[in-house]
């Protein structure tokens, strides 16, 4: 290999840029996310569109039913909106039209104090809150600003093309919930862009999540016995969050799952790119968990960190890039782990 072999050699192995997701998702993803819309109106499915038929986000989800969308014009919403025993489609009119201005413009701000009344199991605070009972859900193409959490759910609910940014947590789900988050941005929230607590099933993909005052993604490994959970974080880029771009849990007993960080792009973390911490634990002090439960760790590029990984027992780092580390690349990996065909380049 020559010297300007060696001097191109990052880039030879990098992992793809992909397209920002605060630039807009293609025409093409928007005409595939509407024919869908378009399927459940034929089905009998309603399409109820505010403000012109509903005044208010509220007013649309206590009148719609099961598989109906609620449909959103631009302009700033309150939100404040519980769904529960049916499931929901919130979009903006990006969902019809595949003008990707329409995300920024179209905004569901904050919530009503008063959102739980007559709502049992019901949090509030949030801007939408999804329930136990609202599995196949989806939010597209929305600007959620201003909440304690953005969105919250206890069920599988899909996010696409949305802007979720200044909240407390961006988006809050908690144990039986999940997902595909995917072509979002999760941005400069006062906590966790992506707040994830016990048995999740949830895919992360190509999503930017940034600058976030606390972690990219907190997700907690509570106690767990039953079929393999797994969480999938995919070609997204996670950069300058204040604490970890994803900080994994760890909770004294050893769970069924398997995370998967794949082909993502990490960046100008203020603690770890990805960091383990003990016992419930969550503020970074680089001790680096033993997590036992399995991590997947390839393809990344890690570049410009303070630290790319920290702890873990049972972690495969394989065919990943390291640039430009402050600390150190990998610390406190150990137990059954195994790093191979790495890069550590300057």
């Amino acid at each position: 290999m020559t010297d300007r072999d060696r001097n191109a050699a990052p880039l030879c192995r990098a992992s793809p840029r992909r397209g920002s997701a605060e630039s807009g998702l293609s025409l093409t993803l928007a005409i595939a996310l509407a024919a869908p819309l378009l399927a459940a109106t034929v089905a009998g499915a309603a399409i109820l569109r505010v403000p012109e038929e509903h005044a208010s986000l509220r007013a649309a989800v206590r009148a719609a039913t099961h598989r109906d969308t609620i449909l959103i014009a631009p302009g700033t919403y309150e939100g404040g909106a519980f769904v529960d025993r049916k499931s929901l489609t919130f979009a903006s009119r990006f969902l019809t039209t595949g003008d990707t201005a329409l995300v920024s413009r179209t905004v569901l701000r904050g919530a009503a104090a008063d959102m739980c009344a007559g709502f049992p199991g019901c949090v509030g605070r949030s801007v939408i809150e999804f329930g136990k009972a609202a599995h196949g859900s989806a939010v597209i193409g929305l600007t959620v600003t201003g909440g304690e959490d953005g969105i919250r759910s206890q069920a599988m609910v899909d996010i696409t093309g949305c802007h979720i940014v200044g909240n407390g947590d961006g988006v809050d789900f908690v144990s039986g919930s999940g997902g595909t988050f995917r072509s979002s941005l999760f941005a400069r929230n006062s906590d966790d862009g992506i707040d994830l607590n016990g048995r999740i099933q949830a895919r992360i993909i190509d999503n930017d999540i940034r600058e976030n005052r606390q972690d990219g993604v907190e997700y907690r490994l509570h106690a767990y016995r039953g079929p393999t959970q797994t969480i999938e974080f995919i070609g997204n880029r996670i950069t300058g969050n204040r604490s970890d771009g994803i900080q994994l849990i760890d909770y004294p007993d050893v769970s069924n799952r398997v995370t998967r960080i794949e082909g993502n792009l990490c960046s100008a973390t203020g603690d770890a790119a990805v960091g383990c911490l003990p016992d419930g634990r969550t503020i970074e002090d680089f001790g680096g968990a033993a997590v036992a439960e399995r991590v997947l760790l390839i393809g990344n590029t890690f570049t410009g960190e303070r630290y790319g990984l920290i702890g873990g027992a049972n972690v495969a780092v394989l065919n990943n890039i390291f640039t430009g580390t402050l600390s150190s690349a990998l610390r406190r990996v150990g137990g059954n782990s195994v790093a191979s065909s790495n890069l550590f380049w300057k």
